[in-house]
């Protein structure tokens, strides 16, 4: 886990704060960003191994940057972190790339699990 970069994009600022602590705790090195466009340039830049999405962001939904966040950090894991809930809109976000939609409020232990299975995951040509 050392070393592993997280970006967390949500526009909620308690939440990204609350974030960044809990994965730093966890060891993990974390950037964040209040919205997806800001998100898509620090992963191009940063290239982080896992992205916590929120869906419900101002000008670009999450759902949409996902295909723009896996074109500059292809090998990037995508877990969707969200308060709009429903099987239809979970579906959808796995079928775009995202690994694991959890719902707001945030289910911490649930989390930790995503972020193992994350870390397991490898991509070919990775």
């Amino acid at each position: 886990m050392a070393g592993d970069k997280v970006l967390v994009l949500d526009d909620e600022e308690n939440l990204r704060s609350t974030l960044v602590e809990f994965l730093a705790d966890l060891g993990y090195e974390v950037s964040c960003a209040p919205d997806s466009c800001s998100g898509v340039r620090l992963a191009a830049v940063h290239s982080p191994d896992i992205i916590l999405l929120d869906l419900n962001m101002p000008r670009v939904s999450g759902l949409d940057a996902i295909p723009a966040l896996h074109s500059v950090s292809p090998n990037a894991k995508i877990i969707v972190i969200t308060g709009i809930t429903g099987h239809e809109l979970a579906a959808r976000t796995l079928k775009s790339g995202a690994i694991d939609f959890l719902s707001k409020p945030l289910d911490y232990e649930a989390l930790g699990r995503s972020l193992t299975i994350a870390r397991a995951i490898t991509y070919p040509n990775a």
